[in-house]
């Protein structure tokens, strides 16, 4: 093989293998990890949960989502393979398809949770896990 065939081969084992790492490091749709469990909560299934959507993106390329519900900030645990993504902050199911938007007014449907939600602050009196999301349009 000549000097030539070899560079191009090895270009090509280089371009792949960092491709390669570049589909394992980074998640292939919200660049933002949630929480996230097998959705409907541990309690009730067919409970329900409506407010104005709010988070924040965390240091550590997570993010943390609550509603905002008269006794205080009620924290959110999505379905398996949601993620989310930045400016707006916004979560994605685990198709990609953005589910909703930070200051959105939403209905989630699921039940209380009564796992610790992670990314988000350790005093979590409320903490719902969504199974179901719809945005109100206003």
């Amino acid at each position: 093989m000549s000097r030539r065939g070899t560079l191009l081969g090895a270009a090509v084992v280089v371009a792949v293998a960092v491709a390669g790492v570049a589909f394992v490091v980074w998640p292939r749709h919200g660049s933002l990890m949630v929480a996230t469990g097998t959705g409907g909560g541990s309690g009730s299934k067919t409970a329900g949960l409506s407010g104005r959507l709010d988070g924040t993106q965390n240091a550590d390329r997570s993010a943390c989502f609550w509603v905002d519900a008269g006794a205080g900030k009620v924290y959110l645990q999505w379905p398996a393979g949601w993620s989310a993504e930045r400016n707006p902050l916004r979560v994605l199911d685990e198709h990609g398809i953005v589910m909703a938007t930070r200051g959105e007014a939403v209905d989630l449907g699921g039940g209380t949770s009564a796992d610790t939600i992670a990314h988000c602050p350790p005093d979590q009196a409320l903490r719902f896990s969504a199974g179901t999301v719809s945005v109100r349009r206003q």
